[in-house]
């Protein structure tokens, strides 16, 4: 029995060492003076994919991070659509063609994947959601997400993984849903 107790230290501390623990930061609320109206209709911009400094572009990225917002404004019933236009200008000219209220831009603003698990160097994500009134093109809420993997990890991730909970962590600090 005595064997295996060190064995079993050993084994336990490596685990812990393993664990991944990361750090979100969520900020982001509606312009003081302005409101959204959720029964409104809401045109989201495409985004360019991310891409981490002196790296490839993340391919499918955009995609990713445009379809979690879709399926979380669609979780809450509201009349949403995707554009292939990625700059403002567009995105209101479509949005006045096609009645849209709203104009929703998400973006990454970092994006660093550390895919050896070994350097101890988490994976960061960072994205903006911005909503803008389709007809004034006033922005009427902001929001942002930055997150890090923290810890050292036996498997390596990749950043892709926070998409779905940026989107969620986002639109709920606009809309104060339950995240």
């Amino acid at each position: 029995m005595k064997l295996y107790l060190p064995s079993a230290i050993a084994v336990v501390f490596g685990l812990c060492l393993a664990c991944s623990v990361p750090r979100t930061r969520v900020v982001g609320e509606v312009v003081p003076g302005q409101s959204i109206n959720p029964a409104g209709k809401f045109l989201i911009l495409s985004c360019d994919d991310a891409q981490e400094r002196g790296e490839e572009v993340t391919k499918g990225s955009s995609n990713a991070l445009v379809s979690a917002v879709r399926d979380r404004m669609m979780q809450h019933s509201m009349k949403i659509s995707i554009t292939q236009a990625t700059a403002l200008e567009a995105g209101y000219r479509e949005a006045k063609e096609n009645s849209f209220d709203y104009l929703v831009r998400p973006s990454f603003t970092n994006w660093e994947d550390n895919a050896t698990a070994w350097s101890g160097n988490g994976d960061k994500a960072g994205i903006s959601l911005e909503v803008f009134d389709a007809r004034t093109h006033t922005m009427l809420a902001a929001s942002s997400y930055n997150r890090t993997a923290t810890g050292f990890t036996l498997a390596p991730g990749s950043p892709m993984r926070f998409i779905d909970d940026a989107a969620d962590k986002t639109l709920s600090q606009i809309f104060h849903w339950k995240a």
